[in-house]
C-alpha cells in the first residue's frame, strides 16, 4: 500500500529549493551493478562570491529486499540485483504514525528499505563518508526528508553522505520474546545499511575506513546501541550523537505484553506468538496503525524501541558502558539549551502559533506531568514542581508554569548527557562534547521566539540545507532558518566541525599531513571532556569553551531522586492493591489462614 505521509515543519510547506540538474548523467559500478544518478548544482545565498555547490546524488537505493509479504516481522535480508539501478527517484518512508507537527508530504510505503548517497563534485578519492541516521522517537521519520538534503555538509565538507530508512514502531520494534518477532528489527535494518556502506562506498569514491555514523534523537541513540552492539563493531569508526543517547529512558520494560496488546488492537487477538505473527503479517497498514494508536495513551512514552535481547544488544546500555564496552575511540556528543520547549508542541499544549506562549496554571502543570511522566502519586508531583520553581511558587506569587513544563521536557534529552559524557571518559575514549545556544532566527518550529535552541534546531546548521536558497526573496522553506551571512557562516563553521571529525577523529583537524591547513575557517579549538576537566563547546557566535556541568541540580534529581521515588511509589501502591484485596477476601469469607488480614 502506498499513501502520504507528512514530514516537515509548518515553516517548510512551500518550499521550491533551487536545484539545477546538469547535463549528463553521473554512474557509479558496484558488485551488484550500475547505480544511475544525477548531477545537482545550487547556488548559495547569503556566501558572497561562493562556488556554486555541485554534488552527485544517488536516491531510493535498495539495500535489503522489501519486508513485506513473508518478511514482513523477519530480519532484513540483503538485496541482490544485476542490470542498472535508476537511483534519480525520490526516496519514500516506511510507514507510520504522523508526528504532531510534520506537513510536507512525501510516500509512504512499506517497500521502505532504500538509502540515498551525496558525493561531492569534483569527487574525492578516498573521501571519508557521514551515515546520518533519523530521529522521529523509533515511530517517525526518514533518510532523506526533501527539505532538508545534507547537500552542502557534503559539498563543503568534501565527504559523501549517506542516508537510509529503516522499520519504525509497529513493524520495527515488536518482540514477541521467543523470536517469533524479532525484537530490534529497526536495529537490524541499520546494520544491514552499514553494511551496504562497507561493501559499496568504495565504488562512489568513499573510504570504508572512515565511515562516522551521526543521529539525532532516537538517531542519536541510535548511534549509541551501534556503539554497543558487538554486531555493528567494525562497520564504522567514529560516531556523533545529537541531543540523544541510549541512556535515555524509553520506558518500553514491558514490550512483549505490549506486543500481544498491540496485536490485538489490531485485531490479532491470540495467546501464542506463532498464531500472532501469522496474524500481523497478513493486517492491513490501516489496521496496524488501528493497534498502534490504541495503546499509544502516554505522549512521552515510546512504545516499541530497541531492547536488551542477547542477541544485538546482550546487556544494558548502562551496564554495557561501565564494562568499556564501547566499539569506537572518538565520540563526539551534546544537546541543545532549551530541547523541552519542542515537546510542548509534539504533546498538543503549545502551538507553534504561540506568539507568546500560552499561560499554564499549577493545576495545569501537574496534569501535564501526570501524564507525560505517567505520575499518580501526588507527593511526586508536588516534589517536581517545588524543585523546578522559583520562590514565587514558595510565596504563592506564580500564575504561570509554562517554563517549567519546559524545563522538566528538558530533563529527557540533556539530563542523560553527563552520565554519558563521564562514561565515556572513565572508559579512555576522547569525547567531544557541546550545547547548541544559538536561537535560530526564524524556528522550524514555526512564527515563535520563546522555544529558544530547542529540540531538532540543530539539524539545518549540520546539513547547511538553508543555504540552499539561491536568492533573498525566493521561497522561504527551511532557508528561513538564517537570517543573513553571519547565521550562513554560524552553519558552515558548524559542518566543518562535523566533517573534520568525519575526516581525522577530531572536529579540529581536517587531516593528519601537517602540510594540509587544517583550518580555513579559523575554528575556535575544540578542547575534548574528561572528568577532571569536563570541557565542551558552546555552538554559538565564536564557539566559546565552557567548563562544568549544566542543570546539574535538576539533572541530578531527574537522573538519581525520581527513579527512586517513582519505585517506592510503585511498591507502596502494591501493597495497598494487595492489602485491599485481602480485606475483600476476609469480609466476604474466601480468605484462608495466612492470607487473612489481622483483625
Amino acid at each position: 500500500m502506498v499513501r502520504k505521509v507528512v514530514f516537515a515543519f509548518p515553516l517548510v510547506l512551500s518550499i521550491l529549493l533551487c536545484y539545477v540538474e546538469s547535463r549528463g548523467t553521473p554512474f557509479v559500478d558496484t558488485q551488484n551493478g550500475r547505480i544511475l544518478g544525477r548531477t545537482i548544482e545550487v547556488t548559495p545565498w547569503q556566501i558572497p562570491d561562493s562556488e556554486t555547490i555541485v554534488v552527485e546524488a544517488y536516491t531510493k537505493i535498495p539495500y535489503a529486499e522489501s519486508p513485506v509479504g513473508e518478511l514482513r516481522y523477519k530480519h532484513p535480508v540483503k538485496k541482490v540485483w544485476t542490470g542498472e539501478v535508476d537511483a534519480t527517484k525520490p526516496n519514500v518512508a516506511c510507514p507510520q504514525v504522523p508526528l504532531i507537527g510534520f506537513i510536507v508530504e512525501m510516500e509512504e510505503t512499506e517497500d521502505c528499505l532504500y538509502l540515498d548517497v551525496f558525493v561531492p563534485s569534483p569527487r574525492p578519492n578516498p573521501a571519508p563518508v557521514m551515515v546520518w541516521i533519523h530521529g522521529g522517537g523509533f515511530f517517525a521519520g526518514a533518510g532523506s526528508v526533501p527539505e532538508q538534503l545534507p547537500i552542502p555538509l557534503s559539498f563543503y565538507g568534501e565527504v559523501i553522505v549517506v542516508t537510509f530508512n529503516y522499520r519504525l514502531g509497529m513493524l520495527g520494534f515488536l518482540n514477541t520474546g521467543d523470536g517469533e518477532i524479532p525484537a530490534n528489527l529497526g536495529m537490524f535494518d541499520q546494520r544491514e545499511a552499514l553494511k551496504w556502506v562497507q561493501e559499496n562506498i568504495a565504488a562512489f569514491g568513499g573510504d570504508p575506513g572512515r565511515v562516522t555514523i551521526f543521529g539525532e534523537s532516537a538517531g542519536g541513540a541510535s548511534v549509541n546501541f551501534h556503539l554497543l552492539s558487538p554486531l555493528s563493531a567494525g562497520l564504522f569508526r567514529g560516531a556523533i550523537l545529537q541531543s540523544g543517547n541510549a541512556l535515555l529512558n524509553m520506558g518500553n520494560t514491558d514490550l512483549v505484553e505490549k506486543t500481544f496488546e498491540f496485536g490485538k488492537g489490531a485485531g490479532c487477538d491470540f495467546n501464542n506468538s506463532k498464531d500472532l505473527a501469522e496474524c500481523l503479517r497478513g493486517r492491513s497498514l490501516e489496521d496496524l496503525k488501528d493497534g498502534y494508536i490504541i495503546i499509544n495513551v502516554h505522549p512521552g512514552h515510546i512504545e516499541f524501541a530497541p531492547v536488551v535481547d542477547g542477541h544485538f544488544l546482550n546487556d544494558t546500555p548502562l551496564k554495557l558502558m561501565q564494562q568499556g564496552h564501547v566499539n569506537v575511540d572518538n565520540v563526539l556528543h551534546g544537546d541543545l539549551l532549551n530541547e523541552g520547549s519542542c515537546f510542548t508542541i509534539f504533546t498538543g499544549f503549545a502551538s507553534t502559533e504561540d506568539i507568546p506562549p500560552p499561560v499554564l496554571t499549577l493545576d495545569d502543570f501537574k496534569n501535564h506531568l501526570a501524564n507525560f511522566f505517567m505520575i499518580d502519586d501526588p507527593l511526586i508531583l508536588d516534589t517536581i514542581v517545588f524543585v523546578l520553581s522559583d520562590s514565587a511558587h514558595i510565596t504563592g506569587n506564580k500564575t504561570d508554569y509554562f517554563k517549567e513544563l519546559a524545563d522538566a521536557f528538558d530533563s529527557i534529552i540533556s539530563c542523560p548527557i553527563n552520565p554519558f559524557s563521564n562514561l565515556l571518559s572513565t572508559a579512555g575514549k576522547t569525547a567531544y562534547r557541546y550545547t547548541m545556544t544559538h536561537a535560530p532566527s526564524h524556528s522550524a518550529l514555526g512564527p515563535l521566539k520563546w522555544a529558544g535552541a530547542t529540540h531538532v534546531e540543530d539539524i539545518p546548521y549540520v546539513f547547511g540545507s538553508p543555504l540552499l536558497r539561491e536568492r533573498e526573496d525566493g521561497p522561504k522553506g527551511m532557508s528561513g532558518f538564517f537570517d543573513g551571512a553571519e547565521e550562513a557562516a554560524l552553519s558552515r563553521q558548524i559542518m566543518r566541525y562535523w566533517s573534520n571529525f568525519a575526516k581525522t577523529g577530531n572536529p579540529n583537524l581536517s587531516s593528519q599531513d601537517p602540510k594540509v591547513v587544517n583550518n580555513p575557517l579559523d575554528l575556535e579549538e575544540w578542547q575534548p571532556f574528561t572528568n577532571e576537566q569536563p570541557y565542551y563547546k558552546e555552538l554559538d557566535y565564536g564557539f566559546p569553551t565552557r567548563e562544568g556541568v549544566m542543570k546539574a541540580k535538576e539533572c541530578h534529581f531527574w537522573t538519581t531522586i525520581f527513579p527512586k521515588m517513582m519505585a517506592q511509589s510503585f511498591e507502596l501502591s502494591m501493597l495497598k492493591t494487595m492489602l485491599a484485596d485481602q480485606v475483600a477476601a476476609h469480609s466476604t469469607g474466601t480468605c484462608d489462614g495466612d492470607s487473612c488480614p489481622e483483625q
